[in-house]
């Protein structure tokens, strides 16, 4: 009998998401949970490894990144949601205008898959650099960083 842990099981079923998602979609809706200067998660990299179209909040954000501005398609670039809809759906049916999306891939290198010393990495590079003093916490990180939904 084979016995696996939670952990091994939680894998496996991820991974398994994660390739019927590659299998059947073209978009990844990539909302952030915050709109950020600068924040931009996994929701974003991890669909563009895997070749698929992320559906961002603000085109600002990513590009402010550098990232390439035709890898990703914004929310703030349309009218509507209506209008949105309309465009993937038509995207869904056009493969050459899909394929546009990918061009990046000529001149970029494809994200690696998320690994487990990614954070480790960052906080050695954080202790690493020169100390930066934040007075005012709040300040900061909502009224400078972040767009408030009230």
């Amino acid at each position: 009998m084979v016995s696996m842990t939670a952990t091994e099981n939680f894998r496996i079923l991820s991974r398994f998401t994660e390739i019927t998602v590659r299998a059947s979609h073209r978009f990844y809706i990539a909302f952030e949970n915050s709109i950020c200067k600068d924040y931009v998660t996994e929701k974003y990299f991890l669909r563009m490894s895997q070749l698929l179209v992320p559906v961002v909040f603000e085109r600002k954000i990513p590009e402010d990144l550098g990232l390439p501005s035709d890898s990703f398609i914004a929310l703030d670039d349309f009218n509507s949601i209506r209008e949105l809809g309309n465009y993937l759906n038509k995207l869904r049916y056009d493969d050459y205008s899909y394929s546009r999306y990918f061009a990046w891939t000529k001149t970029f290198a494809k994200p690696i898959l998320y690994r487990s010393d990614a954070l480790c990495n960052i906080c050695m590079d954080i202790y690493n650099q020169s100390k930066m003093e934040i007075r005012n916490i709040t300040q900061y990180y909502v009224e400078n960083q972040c767009n408030n939904f009230k």
